[in-house]
């Protein structure tokens, strides 16, 4: 692309994100269907300021990360360029983490552990901790549960978010080094939100057990991993149609759509994920006219 056009472009990605942020911050439209569902603005004192300059150095940081490694993958074996995407994905995490942080108390990382836990909100994790049937009770009556309503959505989704929830939970409570292992790495922030949690259940005396709070932040962790880890699949979409370099430096945007963390840490990020890799290799089967691919693909449409 000549540099005028370049420029041109560039000039327009920006006066784009400055409209964006006006009609958010200086209008009054509402975030999504008035009378159905609408999402409201966060108060302005919300913002944690020091976390905002914290997150702006991590993404300058990331900017000359991303040069580095456009550079280096250009010309590099498989397994340094394997290093270099592994390495992608845990800066990708650390800036999709931190964006996250920028609203601080339960607008950040204090209330994610709140979207897991309650009902309300999600429904998964209750569902797996407190159903009393095994997994193959549980499987075996599902199809009677999902036919008396849309409950958790059941009846548009299968149920493995359920069975998800259930075999980390089942995970953390076979494994005591490892539940204290998750209970010490927890986050200051984190750690409130859990706290309140903890208190209470106490005061209505119900269980919040240390299995369900580890389970709780491991899910957390394990939702950031692997929505950060995202930029792989994308980068080997689009190695395809440019130079590995281009299309490292460009996979390298994805922490920063909006969407990511405005719905972190729900396991809607999962999606892009799965369907990322689901696209890869599709077009690696038409492209290089190769069966396995192509059958991997199918395998993962016919699983949902």
């Amino acid at each position: 692309m000549p540099l005028g056009q370049q420029r041109i472009l560039l000039l327009l990605l920006i006066v784009g994100c400055v409209l964006q942020i006006v009609m958010l911050l200086g209008t009054s439209i509402p975030l999504g269907v008035p009378g159905e569902w609408a999402w409201s603005r966060l108060p302005q004192d919300a913002v944690n300021y020091f976390n905002l300059v914290f997150t702006v150095l991590i993404i300058l940081l990331y900017y000359l990360f991303l040069r580095w490694g456009a550079k280096k993958i250009q010309r590099c074996s498989s397994l340094h360029k394997t290093a270099l995407l592994v390495m992608l994905s845990l800066a990708s995490m650390t800036v999709l983490w931190n964006l996250k942080a920028v609203p601080g108390n339960i607008f950040g990382h204090s209330g994610m552990t709140w979207v897991t836990y309650y009902p309300r909100m999600s429904g998964y994790f209750t569902q797996a901790v407190s159903g009393e049937q095994t997994t193959q009770e549980f499987l075996a009556n599902y199809e009677q549960a999902a036919a008396e309503g849309d409950y958790l959505h059941q009846g548009t989704h299968p149920p493995g978010l359920i069975l998800y929830f259930r075999f980390l939970h089942n995970l953390c409570g076979s494994s005591p080094a490892l539940t204290q292992l998750l209970l010490a790495s927890e986050t200051e922030d984190v750690r409130a939100g859990l706290d309140v949690l903890e208190e209470l259940n106490a005061d209505r005396d119900q269980a919040f057990t240390q299995d369900q709070r580890a389970t709780l932040w491991l899910s957390i962790l394990i939702t950031f991993l692997v929505c950060a880890a995202t930029v792989v699949p994308v980068f080997f979409i689009l190695v395809r149609f440019t130079s590995a370099n281009i299309a490292f430096a460009l996979s390298g945007l994805w922490p920063l759509v909006p969407a990511l963390a405005l719905f972190a840490p729900k396991s809607d990020l999962f999606l892009a994920f799965i369907s990322a890799w689901l696209a890869t290799l599709w077009i690696q089967a038409v492209t290089s006219k190769k069966l396995l691919p192509g059958l991997f693909a199918g395998g993962m449409l016919w699983l949902g």
